[in-house]
């Protein structure tokens, strides 16, 4: 994804908000083919082949909405 661990780590909520595959719970890895399937549903213009993702934002603190 063109991050080091560390850029990884800060952009998981937000990358979680927008749909991303969340970690194995019992593991902690994430699968790299779902990855890869959210990824080309993103830039459906290049792959058009891939069936749409649905995922509504959402708030992680109900001071986000406030600020």
């Amino acid at each position: 994804m063109g991050q080091d661990l560390a850029q990884f780590k800060a952009s998981l909520p937000a990358l979680l908000d927008r749909g991303f595959p969340p970690a194995d719970p019992t593991t902690g890895n994430f699968a790299l083919d779902a990855i890869m399937i959210w990824r080309r549903a993103r830039f459906r213009r290049l792959f058009p082949d891939v069936p749409e993702l649905t995922s509504t934002p959402r708030l992680r603190d109900a001071r986000e909405k406030l600020g």
